[in-house]
């Protein structure tokens, strides 16, 4: 097999071999500057691209993440409310309680009513409607989320009849709204 031009000029004479190192030098030298050229205009636009996607997809990744998390805890309160709802079929008394400026009323048995009253009960949202659980279930419901419990009385709160202003006017105990 032949020898190579640099073996070739080396056998002649020609060159010495302190030439031919620093030619092999100068040739990786120049390669290297070659690859240190600005890049290419199409790969940083495709590696922009590709950063963007990234941004992008853990953007849409956190907000499920946020949504799947909402979900659960939804799913949690319907759960913790359905398993201790009261049930209030046959209930007379009316009671009534502000929602969103506006005064909804739901019927309780006589002693649910005393008991929301004094605090014992609360009553919560419950998909579509009102639901009475026990002060205890009321206030896992409203360390979760607040806005689901609608009345949850600390049985501190005056009473009208026990307000002195209104001490002389007796209201009758059978006066049905």
């Amino acid at each position: 097999m032949g020898k190579s031009l640099k073996e070739q000029l080396l056998a002649a004479g020609l060159v010495t071999r302190k030439q031919a190192h620093q030619v092999e030098h100068d040739k990786r030298k120049q390669a290297r500057t070659a690859a240190q050229l600005p890049p290419d205009p199409v790969k940083s636009e495709v590696a922009a691209a590709r950063a963007a996607k990234a941004e992008r997809d853990r953007a849409l990744n956190s907000q499920r993440e946020q949504e799947r998390a909402r979900r659960a805890l939804v799913a949690e309160l319907e759960q913790l409310i359905a398993a201790h709802r009261l049930d209030t079929t046959g209930g007379e008394v009316p009671f009534r309680f502000v929602v969103r400026d506006k005064v909804k009323k739901i019927y309780l048995k006589p002693e649910q009513h005393q008991a929301v009253v004094r605090g014992t009960f609360g009553i919560a949202r419950h998909r579509d409607s009102f639901a009475v659980i026990p002060r205890e279930v009321a206030e896992k419901v409203a360390a979760r989320d607040a806005r689901s419990v609608v009345v949850l009385r600390n049985g501190d709160e005056p009473d009208v009849g026990d307000d002195p202003a209104y001490a002389e006017y007796k209201v009758p105990d059978d006066l049905m709204w």
